[in-house]
């Protein structure tokens, strides 16, 4: 009896990258592991245009992220909107995984093609801690979109009180 080799199950048109995608999107650090083990590029995005990191961390994937910033991911690499792994995660409130990614070296004023950056996403979303982890971090809270939108300005409209008085108590005087 010969046994089939793993790979032998995968469909063709399933990339070992999109399985690392898949993978790091549900928080599977030790496929993950296995697969980065096997050659996999952490830094090639999937079939929707994101790399895995940025998927981990817009999940919160935490154990996941570390796994794939030690194999070398790239917190900087972003979707053709100009989304990073940071604006993913600041987006969704996901504090602990946003202060690691700037730790790696994630660009934390990067903003995607329209303007908008992990600080307006984090405070538009409403979310407080978020906010606090990228201004301490050095986010520049006087950036605007490309319409004029500033972090502040999309706070206020959301109705984010909090998030409006630490905005303000940021901005330069």
């Amino acid at each position: 009896v010969s046994r089939a080799s793993p790979s032998a199950f995968i469909p063709e048109m399933v990339s070992g990258n999109q399985l690392l995608t898949d993978a790091a999107h549900d928080g599977d650090h030790r496929l993950v592991g296995d697969l980065v083990a096997k050659g996999v590029d952490v830094n090639t995005a999937g079939r929707t245009g994101a790399t895995p990191l940025m998927e981990a961390a817009r999940t919160g994937e935490l154990r996941t992220v570390e796994r794939l910033l030690e194999s070398g991911a790239d917190p900087n690499i972003a979707t053709q909107s100009g989304q990073t792994a940071l604006t993913r995660a600041a987006g969704e409130g996901r504090t602990t995984v946003v202060e690691l990614l700037i730790q790696a070296g994630a660009q934390v004023d990067a903003a995607t093609k329209t303007g908008i950056t992990s600080l307006m996403y984090a405070a538009q979303n409403g979310h407080s801690p978020t906010v606090a982890a990228l201004l301490n971090g050095g986010a520049d809270p006087s950036l605007r979109t490309a319409d004029g939108q500033t972090a502040l300005i999309l706070a206020a409209r959301e109705g984010h009180p909090p998030i409006v008085r630490a905005l303000l108590e940021a901005l330069p005087q």
